[in-house]
């Protein structure tokens, strides 16, 4: 026997159960669309429009009964029943799970004669990735091993591709500071490779650690840490990030609370571009004397 010659023989078993219950007129009857589709988590609602007179109705999940009538027989609390009216028959299941994904059945007693509406949910689940190879170093000509493990419903595809692009500095911000406080300049960039930092004050001295201020570098970001403000400290610093495919600087300020100051504006420009920084920065101060 066929299985929707099975699900028929069910659904007529189940409203010859119910036979006994109270009628139902002016319905509305209408066929469900074939497939839903849902992302795991969110709340979908299942509607049963009907358009005849039907005596009784039920829901059903594959060969489980959900709702008889306005009666709930699913143990689950996230099924609730929406409409149970002359028109309207719909079910909502909140925060969807991947196990709900199945057969739905909207079932009616109309006329003497069983009827019958399917709908198939389908559940997707948005793709993320779990598990990634961490940072390996290989010498040239040898072998390397990359690995990316991906979940998601359907299966996602995976792709690989390499990135380069120079040090994009994007975390700049001038710092007041009082004397004998401590202070702390941040200069963060973006660089595949890995950017390598140099920090400069105004009048581009390198800057160089000493008993009240050091050099913190950091994977993705440097920092100059003040451990006691004195009044040398105030003024200009430069951060400049710098790999094998070009560089950017941004400049920020050290100042006393209530002085009068200018913002610090990143620039981000390749190797050659960063030398002629230095360059307009010396003719700027020359056309001053």
């Amino acid at each position: 026997m066929s299985c929707p010659v099975l699900r028929n023989v069910f659904a007529g078993l189940l409203l010859a159960l119910l036979s006994n219950g109270p009628s139902v007129h002016g319905a509305e009857f209408g066929h469900l669309p074939d497939n839903i589709t849902v992302l795991e988590g969110e709340s979908i609602i299942l509607r049963c429009k009907i358009d005849e007179e039907v005596t009784h109705k039920a829901w059903l999940n594959r060969s489980n009964i959900l709702f008889a009538g306005t009666d709930k027989w699913s143990l689950d609390r996230r099924v609730s029943l929406v409409n149970s009216n002359t028109s309207d028959f719909s079910i909502q299941i909140e925060r969807v799970e991947v196990a709900d994904e199945g057969l739905y059945t909207c079932s009616f007693q109309a006329s003497n004669k069983p009827r019958i509406a399917h709908v198939f949910l389908i559940v997707q689940v948005p793709a993320r990735i779990v598990n990634i190879s961490q940072d390996v170093s290989v010498n040239e000509g040898g072998n390397v091993y990359l690995f990316c493990l991906a979940v998601g419903r359907p299966e996602p595809t995976v792709t690989w591709k390499e990135n380069k692009y120079p040090p994009m500095i994007t975390d700049v911000k001038n710092m007041p500071a009082q004397l004998g406080k401590t202070a702390i300049l941040r200069c963060e960039a973006m660089a595949v490779p890995t950017a390598s930092f140099e920090w400069y004050r105004d009048d581009r001295r390198p800057v160089e650690s000493d008993n009240t201020l050091r050099i913190k570098n950091e994977k993705t970001r440097s920092l100059l840490l003040f451990t006691n403000v004195t009044d040398k400290h105030f003024g200009n610093y430069t951060c400049f990030a710098s790999n094998r495919l070009g560089a950017s600087n941004a400049s920020m300020l050290l100042f006393r609370p209530g002085a009068v100051y200018g913002r610090g504006v990143a620039v981000n420009v390749g190797v050659s571009a960063g030398v002629g920084f230095w360059l307009c920065l010396s003719v700027s101060l020359l056309m001053k004397v």
